[in-house]
């Protein structure tokens, strides 16, 4: 934070930025929370809730200085990673570019072997939020909790969005 002032002291005009999150309770708690972290280093920070089409519209037109972004989990995040972070993807809202991470990212794309793929989208997240363009965590992990007598839970079904229990059942 320290090195963040000094930055900003050093830039020697005000500095104010929008951010634009969604129109909910959650995207108001995000403003204050991004307004609050930059008052601490001399930054002002003007909230600016809109509803998801707006976000978008905005995103895609670049018009923003800082934003809320939802990026989608997925049991396989290698597609979403490439469409969010490949530097000529035109759903690289950030306009991220890293030569490195588009190397990495199709090196991920185009390898068979699961374990190489996960390893990579590791790599890639490391690189990503070494440069800080934002904070990607590469999808949400769901994790699933069952006592031994439950039956029939695949790992296909672990680590997606829905838990499919129609062929589950428990055996006493």
């Amino acid at each position: 934070m320290k090195k963040a002032r000094s930055l900003i002291a050093e830039y020697g005009k005000p500095v104010e930025l929008e951010y634009i999150h969604s129109a909910t309770p959650r995207g108001r708690e995000a403003g204050v929370i991004v307004q609050q972290m930059m008052k601490e280093i001399g930054v002002k920070v003007n909230p600016i809730p809109l509803d998801f089409p707006g976000i978008m519209k905005q995103l895609f037109s670049k018009k923003f200085d800082i934003t809320s972004w939802v990026i989608p989990g997925a049991s396989d995040m290698g597609p979403l990673s490439m469409a969010q972070m490949y530097s000529k993807s035109p759903w690289n809202v950030s306009r991220y570019v890293n030569e490195e991470v588009d190397k990495l990212l199709l090196k991920q794309r185009l390898s068979i072997d699961p374990q190489v793929r996960e390893e990579t989208l590791c790599t890639i997240a490391r690189k990503v939020n070494a440069d800080a363009p934002f904070l990607y965590l590469f999808g949400r992990r769901y994790y699933g909790f069952a006592n031994k007598n439950i039956r029939n839970i695949t790992n296909s079904m672990l680590g997606e969005e829905i838990l499919l229990l129609s062929d589950v059942w428990i055996d006493k």
